[in-house]
C-alpha cells in the first residue's frame, strides 16, 4: 500500500478551490420561492377565470406579493454576486503575496487587468463575461435590481430625486422596464427583461444567470494566471 503523503495547498489553489465552490449550480432558497411563486400565480388566475372583468383587490394584493417574491429572488441572487466577489478578492490578495515574492513594487493592475483598489472590483467582474443588456450587464441589472428592492421604501416618489448611489440603481433598473409611481416593486419587469420570460416566473433563470456568470469568472481567473506564470494553464 502506498505511503500516504499530504501535499500543502498553496494560497492561490485555496483560493480558487474557494471560487469554484461560491455557489451551488442549484440554490435551494430560490427552490423555495419558486413553491411560493407558483401558488400566487395559481390564484392570480383563478380570479381572473372567476371573473375576468372585475378588478379584485385580491388579485391586486397577489400581484404584488408575487413582485415581492421576485425581489427576494433578486435579493438572493445578489448573495451568491457578493460570494463571487468576495471570493474573486481573495484571490487577488494571495495573487499579490505569490508576485511579491517574485518582483518587487505595487501593480495597479491585478491578473484580470481590474485596477487593484478593492472599489472598482465589484463593478469591474460585473462588466466581465456576461450578456449585456443596452448599456448594463445581466448580472449589474441582477444587482441594481436587488439594492432597489431592499432600499425602495428610502427613495423618494420621485426617482429623478434620488441622489448617491441610488441614483446609479435608478439609471440601471430603468433601462431594464422599471418605473417610479406604482404600489407594487415592479421587479417582474426586471425578470421579464433579464430572461425573456413574460408568462410563468422561473426564477432559477435568475439563477443560472449569476452561476453562469460564477463559472465564467473562474475559467478567466485560471487561463489569466496561467498566462502570467502563476498557475498552470488548463
Amino acid at each position: 500500500m502506498p505511503k500516504f503523503s499530504y501535499k500543502e495547498r498553496t494560497g492561490l489553489e485555496i483560493a480558487l478551490r474557494l471560487l469554484e465552490h461560491s455557489i451551488p449550480e442549484e440554490n435551494p432558497v430560490i427552490e423555495s420561492l419558486a413553491v411560493s411563486i407558483q401558488e400566487s400565480e395559481k390564484w392570480i388566475m383563478k380570479m381572473s377565470d372567476e371573473d375576468p372583468y372585475d378588478e379584485h383587490d385580491l388579485a391586486f394584493e397577489e400581484g404584488c406579493l408575487l413582485d415581492d417574491l421576485i425581489g427576494i429572488g433578486f435579493v438572493v441572487c445578489q448573495r451568491g454576486i457578493t460570494s463571487i466577489v468576495s471570493n474573486c478578492d481573495f484571490l487577488r490578495k494571495q495573487w499579490l503575496k505569490h508576485r511579491n515574492t517574485i518582483h518587487n513594487g505595487n501593480p495597479e493592475t491585478d491578473f484580470l487587468g481590474i485596477p487593484i483598489s478593492p472599489k472598482d472590483l465589484k463593478q469591474q467582474l460585473m462588466a466581465t463575461a456576461n450578456p449585456v443588456m443596452g448599456s448594463f450587464s445581466k448580472i449589474a441589472t441582477i444587482d441594481a435590481f436587488a439594492n432597489y428592492y431592499k432600499h425602495r421604501d428610502e427613495w423618494e416618489n420621485n426617482w429623478e430625486d434620488v441622489c448617491g448611489q441610488g441614483k446609479r440603481t435608478v439609471e440601471v433598473i430603468q433601462a431594464a422596464g422599471a418605473a417610479s409611481g406604482f404600489p407594487c416593486s415592479k421587479c417582474k419587469e426586471g425578470y421579464e427583461k433579464l430572461t425573456g420570460e413574460n408568462s410563468l416566473v422561473r426564477l432559477d433563470l435568475l439563477w443560472e444567470i449569476v452561476f453562469d456568470w460564477s463559472r465564467t469568472i473562474r475559467e478567466k481567473c485560471l487561463e489569466d494566471l496561467g498566462r502570467c506564470g502563476c498557475f498552470p494553464k488548463k
